[in-house]
């Protein structure tokens, strides 16, 4: 008896035994595949995340040569890359779009792209110039020369006595126009020209020291009267924006605001010279 005893309770532990290993391999196998699952939603949940890939979105490459045709139509001829085409997807006021960059035949363009149609939406074209010469290193230096007597001899002045500190092309408010700003001795510049019409947008002049002496208080009215005479209008011909005594740091200026049809003048002028600080002209 106590023999079979023994062999009856071995074998009910081998069973016991082995009842064990495999409710121990069941769960490892369910533990498994709960492990799997979680991390394939995990991964998932991560992938829904992620912005999706924009798959109508014209290739960098397309955009390379969009640019490119468009910036080799300023030349007369046939020019080369001084630098590879460097193009970035970039976020502008919540709109992607694809900026280029590069210099061609010595000019540095600069372009906005719309990513989904290739549509050029600013154009920034800097000229370099030779400051040895004088002289640009582009055959588009002749349109842009012709911008610069404009502005000259809209001040009557020649170029030896200005400095110009920017001349390049670019397009405001889908116009492509020339953009120049020079200084003299006494005063500052700035300019807006059609490229297309070199006609004159905008202009802005302004004295580079402020300190004007004078003792006298000129009067409203003494302020609209040089004002309109340095627009060489009369006052029936405007129509009166403001005349306003405004404080400055170290002086009083009156500012004086007027219109002409399609063309809006304004003026600072000092109030104990009756000097012109600064004045601005533009198209409306």
């Amino acid at each position: 008896m106590p023999l079979c005893y023994n062999k009856f309770g071995d074998s009910m532990k081998e069973k016991v035994k082995t009842l064990k290993y495999t409710i121990i391999v069941v769960v490892m196998f369910f533990i498994g595949i709960m492990i799997g699952i979680a991390i394939s939603t995990i991964k998932n949940s991560k992938e829904e995340t992620k912005i999706p890939a924009v798959k109508n979105f014209i290739s960098k490459e397309e955009v390379k040569q969009i640019a490119l045709e468009d910036a080799k139509r300023d030349f007369k001829k046939e020019v080369s890359l001084d630098t590879d085409i460097y193009v970035e997807l970039e976020k502008e006021n919540g709109m992607d779009v694809y900026e280029v960059t590069f210099y061609l035949g010595g000019v540095y363009y600069e372009y906005k792209i719309t990513p989904l149609d290739g549509k050029i939406i600013d154009k920034d074209m800097e000229l370099l110039t030779n400051q040895n010469s004088g002289t640009n290193t582009s055959d588009n230096a002749n349109s842009l020369n012709k911008g610069k007597v404009v502005v000259l001899k809209d001040n009557s002045l020649k170029e030896n006595e200005v400095t110009f500190t920017k001349q390049k092309q670019e397009l405001d408010n889908g116009k492509t126009v020339f953009e120049f700003q020079f200084f003299t001795q006494s005063k500052e510049y700035e300019y807006k020209v059609d490229v297309a019409t070199l006609k004159i947008l905008e202009k802005e002049v302004e004295l580079k020291n402020k300190v004007v002496s004078g003792n006298k208080s000129i009067t409203q009215e003494e302020a609209k009267a040089i004002a309109l005479k340095d627009a060489k209008l009369t006052e029936q011909e405007v129509i009166m924006k403001k005349i306003e005594l405004e404080n400055e740091l170290n002086y009083k200026v009156y500012e004086v605001d007027f219109y002409k049809d399609n063309q809006e003048y304004d003026y600072e002028i000092d109030v104990a010279s009756g000097t012109i600080l600064k004045f601005s002209w533009k198209l409306r």
